[in-house]
């Protein structure tokens, strides 16, 4: 009997515990990056993704970026598919687990073919936000903009820095108290009007309906001579139009991965 259990024994110290069941959309997203996450950034993006299943959310985007990534390369990819991945123009600069910052002067993140390859986001059923890691003061800066005029944009701070402004296929705007740092979100699901909003804050509902699809076609610069920005962007996506709920699953799942990396 003592071989029998010595054998049995031996087997069992052997086996490791299983490990975390990763998400299988993360698992395809870390198989697209050409540096491969340690073990606790490959949980903490599989979490993300599940937080944004539960919610509600990833059936309804056409593109998320994490841009506060480990890896340069990896920051530029959208976790939904291959296809709207971002490419520099001009040497936006890239700093782990913060995201790409802008020089306001001529660089930014392109995304590529936004119109032919996003169908979730629609004239009169859009949305689209970002996680500003760190803004600069200076007047009216876009953080992320697409459409003749800008028609989809997002500034996350005002000149007087008390104030924001966000808008989803539209030819009219206003700036709204609150601004800064953290989530924005812009979104359109009924007509007339589109929301905008600051993190968790209440919604504000803006007038006007909807005059061309103007789906996101760069991060830290406008669109149609509307400048460029000095800002970091450390998340951004777009698709389709987000209720309350949804919005609230982006901003929390972000929040606890930025909290995570340091970002927050």
């Amino acid at each position: 009997m003592s071989p029998a259990i010595g054998l049995a024994i031996g087997i069992g110290f052997n086996n490791k515990p299983p490990g975390p069941v990763l998400d299988p959309d993360a698992m395809a997203l870390i198989a697209r990056m050409s540096v491969e996450p340690n073990a606790s950034r490959k949980l903490l993006i599989s979490n993300l993704i599940k937080a944004l299943k539960a919610g509600g959310v990833w059936s309804k985007l056409d593109a998320f970026y994490v841009l506060a990534s480990h890896d340069a390369q990896a920051a530029r990819l959208n976790w939904v598919s291959g296809l709207l991945g971002l490419s520099l123009v001009a040497s936006p600069v890239f700093t782990v687990d913060r995201g790409y910052k802008g020089d306001g002067v001529s660089a930014y993140l392109a995304i590529a073919s936004p119109l032919a390859d996003s169908v979730k986001f629609q004239l009169t059923d859009a949305s689209a936000g970002l996680w500003a890691q760190e803004v600069v003061n200076t007047a009216n800066k876009v953080a992320m903009a697409g459409g003749a005029s800008a028609y989809t944009n997002i500034y996350p701070l005002n000149t007087a820095g008390t104030q924001f402004s966000a808008r989803t296929n539209s030819n009219s705007s206003g700036y709204r108290n609150g601004g800064g740092t953290g989530m924005f979100h812009t979104s359109r699901v009924s007509e007339p009007g589109y929301t905008q909003r600051h993190g968790l804050a209440a919604r504000y509902d803006m007038n006007g309906v909807a005059y061309a699809r103007a789906v996101p076609e760069r991060i830290l610069a406008g669109t149609s001579g509307w400048g460029f920005s000095e800002h970091r962007v450390a998340a951004a996506y777009f698709g389709a139009g987000m209720t309350v709920g949804q919005e609230d699953a982006i901003t929390n799942a972000l929040s606890t991965y930025m909290t995570a990396v340091g970002a927050a």
